[in-house]
């Protein structure tokens, strides 16, 4: 297992993408996590001179096309292009998420079980290229019976364990359930029911869980967004991103003594 840190937060901020990477380095990280918005202002030499630079990985790009809207033929150009630009950077994962809140408004499997279409495909043909890709939930997923095993039929996954704790309340029985499809962790902890800046400040059993999958997980990824159910709560956390950066790294650091 290798540990990364999510850039979104500081990018979010305006902070360009040489001091961002700058500080996620300074914060201990192996590697970093990037969205899809690089496809369109970045070009991929760019990026891997600024990755190289730095002396970071990229754990993963975070990609998701419309997928309920998807054809075959529509999939096929996406990936094509999506794999263009991240083969020039190094990448070996795509992890992709629905960010349809209409599957659940739907109320049907129909649309999910499209969706789950399109992903296999996509996984398919990422796989011919030596791509890895990942699905990552989030806790609307599960507002729904069965809705998202019918998304994820046959899909290796990039759990997002507040997210799951947020939809279900069974994160530690599910994280065991899935263990052998999981491949990449999204950690961020929650307290009081709201996800908090740095690992370690709430009481999911994060430690726990990185130790029992470390041998399977390729990585574990730092994110630090604010929590959009609680605002006001997370309003101040950008102020001191690389701090909150740094103390979820010395924690990591402290569950994986051995490293």
């Amino acid at each position: 297992m290798q540990w990364g840190c999510q850039a979104l937060p500081w990018l979010r901020t305006g902070t360009g993408i040489a001091e961002t990477l700058a500080d996620i380095k300074h914060a201990g990280y192996e590697g970093v996590e990037l969205g899809h918005r690089f496809m369109r202002e970045t070009p991929p030499q760019l990026l891997h001179e600024i990755l190289s630079q730095q002396q970071l990985k990229l754990a993963a790009m975070h990609w998701s096309p419309p997928w309920h809207r998807m054809t075959d033929q529509d999939t096929r150009k996406a990936i094509e292009d999506v794999l263009r630009y991240v083969r020039p950077i190094g990448a070996s994962i795509l992890t992709s998420s629905t960010n349809t809140p209409e599957l659940v408004r739907d109320g049907s499997l129909d649309t999910a079980k499209g969706v789950n279409r399109q992903l296999r495909l996509a996984q398919d043909l990422a796989n011919d290229a030596g791509i890895t890709l990942l699905f990552h939930n989030h806790a609307w997923e599960f507002s729904l019976p069965k809705l998202f095993d019918t998304l994820t039929a046959e899909i290796s996954l990039a759990v997002d364990v507040a997210h799951l704790e947020r939809g279900t309340g069974q994160a530690q029985n599910l994280l065991y359930e899935w263990r052998e499809r999981i491949r990449y962790l999204h950690l961020r902890d929650i307290a009081n029911g709201h996800w908090t800046p740095a690992l370690g400040l709430g009481n999911l059993p994060i430690c726990n869980w990185i130790q029992d999958l470390q041998y399977q997980v390729l990585w574990a990824v730092v994110e630090m967004e604010p929590d959009p159910k609680f605002p006001d709560i997370s309003a101040t956390w950008t102020d001191s991103l690389q701090h909150y950066a740094h103390q979820s790294c010395e924690y990591l650091r402290r569950c994986l003594s051995h490293r």
